[in-house]
């Protein structure tokens, strides 16, 4: 039977992707600054009025991956009750993305609703990396060639269950690219 060390990284632990990182990004309030830049506005309204939602081609599609998913779910309850919406796309982080743990929300009995919150330190996209990236991983004394990027802080959450299937880091990262 083989062994996994069991492991709960710090906040601000930072993560370098040896593989893809796909998940579904849930339109929120803590997802704003990622679909900002992406190049979407306005993008919470559309949970309530989805006939709005932009036909366009993908904004980015070195990171979108996955049509947007209108759910819509009638919760019974007192009166009439209240309709439970999300919106969601798939997304795709490249290999060579840094992301810093931010925030791990698990709550027994709300399974549901576990999460973890990333800011994104480095993309290699240069269209989709933060402007101070390149110095947060080293600069031009870095070991590995680095783009510059012309984005702001970007912070989001995925479902605990994409994150544990689907991250996958050099767990020999120091957390920069410095010799």
């Amino acid at each position: 039977m083989p062994h996994i060390a069991f492991f709960i990284p710090t906040l601000g632990t930072r993560f370098l992707l040896s593989q893809p990182l796909e998940f579904d990004l849930y339109v929120e309030s803590r997802n704003d600054s990622f679909f900002e830049a992406l190049g979407y506005t306005h993008s919470r309204r559309w949970i309530h009025y989805p006939k709005e939602i932009p036909q366009l081609p993908l904004l980015n599609p070195m990171i979108e991956v996955g049509d947007w998913q209108h759910i819509e779910e009638h919760i019974p309850g007192v009166g009439c009750g209240w309709t439970h919406r999300e919106l969601k796309k798939r997304m795709r982080l490249p290999i060579g993305t840094v992301l810093t743990l931010d925030r791990i929300y698990i709550r027994k009995g709300s399974e549901g609703y576990n999460s973890v919150s990333f800011n994104l330190l480095y993309c290699p996209v240069a269209s989709f990396c933060p402007r101070n990236g390149f110095k947060n991983m080293g600069g031009s004394k870095a070991t590995t060639p680095l783009i510059k990027g012309d984005k702001g802080r970007i912070r989001f959450w995925a479902k605990l269950e994409d994150v544990n299937n689907n991250l996958v880091f050099d767990d020999t990262f120091k957390g920069d690219f410095l010799p």
